[in-house]
């Protein structure tokens, strides 16, 4: 997309963002998130104080796997229930925005804080009986690329059930894979960090990625991988 296109864009989609956050209050957090370049950032967002983020905070696992999603199935998400980093409950939708070739460039998110409603809820299906199942996947709300990046990792290393030290090269592609499964390499810098927590090159990354995704050996292959 021309660049004057994509700020007119983002500006307008910015507005949008603030007009939503003061019409529906403090409980509701709408923020936006620039996905070009792979750096997957917030450039707009109000009342972030619902789960902490702010201007410059990362983006989540689910929209991770939005971005990765090769058939767009993740594009809408509406009406989700997600929580805080401090367990409230969240009515959340992510919409994703494309341009005229499919590249995708944006991402508006709506998490309202339900708590006050949840209680009544709550006490209404209580004495009702009803019965709600747990959602598959728990989204996560990250304050910084640091700590995405560490806890991304670490769910992933998790795995395997043995310390990052201790793991064989079988084991770590297991975990590259996983983290590749995840969308975490569409982030910029991934594959340095994936390459610092492994004691190894990025290089060494980029084999295990190229066997992983063509079932074929990278271009190299270094002692220790």
């Amino acid at each position: 997309m021309p660049e004057d296109r994509y700020k007119l864009l983002m500006d307008s989609l910015s507005k949008l963002t603030r007009i939503l956050g003061e019409m529906f209050g403090p409980n509701c957090e709408v923020l936006l998130h620039s996905l070009q370049d792979n750096h997957f950032e917030v450039t707009a967002i109000a009342n972030g104080h619902v789960t902490g983020r702010k201007v410059g905070s990362p983006i989540t696992n689910l929209g991770l796997l939005a971005i990765h999603s090769p058939n767009g199935e993740y594009d809408e998400m509406v009406n989700y229930t997600s929580a805080t980093p401090d367990g409230r409950p969240l009515k959340s939708t992510s919409i994703v925005f494309r341009d005229d070739d499919g590249t995708i460039i944006a991402g508006l998110c709506i998490n309202f804080d339900i708590s006050d409603i949840n209680r009544t809820k709550s006490f209404i299906d209580n004495f009702l009986g009803v019965k709600t199942a747990p959602q598959a996947q728990q989204e996560e709300f990250y304050q910084t690329m640091d700590q995405a990046f560490e806890r991304l990792i670490s769910i992933a290393v998790e795995t395997v059930h043995k310390p990052v030290t201790a793991l064989d090269k079988a084991e770590k592609m297991r975990v590259v894979a996983l983290l590749d499964s995840s969308g975490v390499f569409a982030m910029k810098g991934s594959t340095e960090r994936v390459a610092e927590v492994f004691g190894v090159s990025r290089f060494t990354i980029y084999n295990y990625l190229d066997e992983i995704r063509n079932g074929q050996p990278g271009p190299k292959n270094e002692p220790g991988s």
